[in-house]
């Protein structure tokens, strides 16, 4: 089956094209009764618009585009959730990839959304790599925002999360509970979030505790859930006292594997994660977390990007930092409270 055209919606309206082009583009030109007559007979015949040839045309998309580094962790969705808000109260519309902590599929990604003449990036990037070729494209004119990645010394507008605060304040929790053998666990070689939450964590703990560091591959739930297991065959007095994840999914990863060896939690070990996904409030042990303001990072950074093409990049970029919340739960405390960060 071919598609209608519009010759076919102003053949059956008996109108001209001119007319039909008018009701989709500049309807307060053309009359009510005719308006409904083309947009009746579009209906009836199932006509949908050719968005990429219009924009063809014009020189000028309404697409915008997303680099996420995964889907599987609901923090990312949040932020996603966030940015949608934003660019479709716009009337923007929005594509999303991955690139599943891969520098190739990421830049081949990046490459992709050029070719289809996006008019903004969001990019959650991997590595000082990925920003570079972010900044080759904005210089080209595309507009290009970091989320979730502190852009100190890059001339990309951005949106962050102190993270090395975050990891201060999980020490500094754990300090104050008197812990001494204290583990984190994580991929602070491969992920700067992580090495940046490892770093605040050492600052909290200072010179008289260290860290044992436990690595894994990502940042899973199955991640968690190995690290868990290891711990579990050590004997007690070699397990840490306290464990602080790179993220939730590994926390709760963590939480199960322990819990099913019948391992007592927070008295045997506590745990801290990272970013306060809905689920960490819900498990057996509600979990002690740093809480990420995700919706509202997605919504500022979508904002930048919209002003960024509104002035064509003609000033300065903007760097947002907030600043990430303690929240105390029953997997290091007996009772629950939130902190005031």
């Amino acid at each position: 089956m071919r598609s209608v055209t519009l010759g076919d919606v102003a053949a059956h309206a008996g109108v001209s094209r001119g007319t039909v082009s008018n009701v989709m583009n500049h309807p307060e030109r053309v009359s009510p009764h005719l308006r409904e007559r083309v947009e009746s007979t579009m209906s009836e015949l199932g006509f949908v618009r050719n968005e990429s040839a219009r924009q063809l045309r014009s020189g000028s998309s309404s697409s915008l585009a997303l680099s996420l580094l995964d889907t599987w962790n609901p923090y990312f969705n949040d932020v996603t959730r966030g940015i949608e808000e934003r660019v479709y109260d716009g009337g923007w519309t929005l594509s999303v990839s991955t690139s599943a902590l891969s520098r190739d599929r990421e830049r081949h990604n990046l490459e992709i959304f050029q070719q289809r003449r996006v008019r903004g990036i969001l990019a959650v990037p991997i590595s000082a790599e990925s920003i570079a070729q972010l900044e080759k494209m904005s210089s080209r004119g595309l507009s290009c925002v970091l989320v979730d990645r502190r852009a100190d010394g890059y001339g990309l507008p951005s949106v962050s999360v102190d993270d090395v605060e975050g990891g201060r304040l999980a020490g500094a929790h754990l300090r104050s509970l008197g812990k001494s053998r204290i583990m984190f666990a994580g991929n602070p070689d491969v992920h700067t979030h992580a090495a940046d939450r490892l770093a605040g964590l050492r600052q909290a703990l200072g010179p008289d505790r260290t860290v044992e560091l436990i690595n894994t591959e990502s940042v899973t739930l199955a991640d968690g859930i190995a690290v868990g297991t290891e711990l579990a065959r050590r004997r007690r007095s070699d397990r840490p006292e306290a464990l602080f994840c790179a993220n939730d999914l590994v926390a709760i990863g963590v939480m199960q594997a322990l819990i099913r060896a019948r391992i007592s939690l927070p008295e045997e070990i506590a745990i801290v994660g990272y970013d306060d996904i809905e689920f960490a409030s819900q498990v057996a042990v509600p979990l002690t977390t740093v809480r990420q303001p995700a919706h509202e990072l997605g919504r500022k950074a979508a904002q930048l990007l919209l002003a960024d093409i509104a002035n064509e990049g003609s000033s300065d970029p903007v760097h947002h930092v907030y600043e990430p919340q303690l929240v105390i739960r029953e997997s290091t405390t007996a009772r629950e409270l939130d902190s005031p960060g």
